[in-house]
């Protein structure tokens, strides 16, 4: 059996998209997710755990500043939705 402790999910652009989605519906699952270049989708925010069932879960964003696809607001966004 695979230790969930030692998992981590994530992602760039779309599979940021997904590590977001699976991550924080499921953080039991993991020991963390890392988003690269991506954005956490607004469908996806009333799916997200509550705050107490993500305390364990690590979580790391990191965005380009000059990204033309994916403007770096969405991390922002993403982070204050987080905290």
């Amino acid at each position: 059996m695979i230790d969930p402790k030692k998992v981590f999910l994530g992602g760039f652009s779309q599979g940021g998209i997904m590590s977001y989605s699976v991550g924080l519906t499921f953080p039991q699952k993991f020991a963390g997710i890392f988003i690269l270049s991506s954005r956490l989708l607004p469908e996806v925010k009333p799916l997200v755990k509550p705050k107490e069932e993500l305390q364990n879960l690590e979580i790391f964003i990191a965005h380009g500043k000059n990204d033309s696809v994916l403007p770096i607001q969405y991390a922002a966004d993403a982070l204050a939705f987080l905290r």
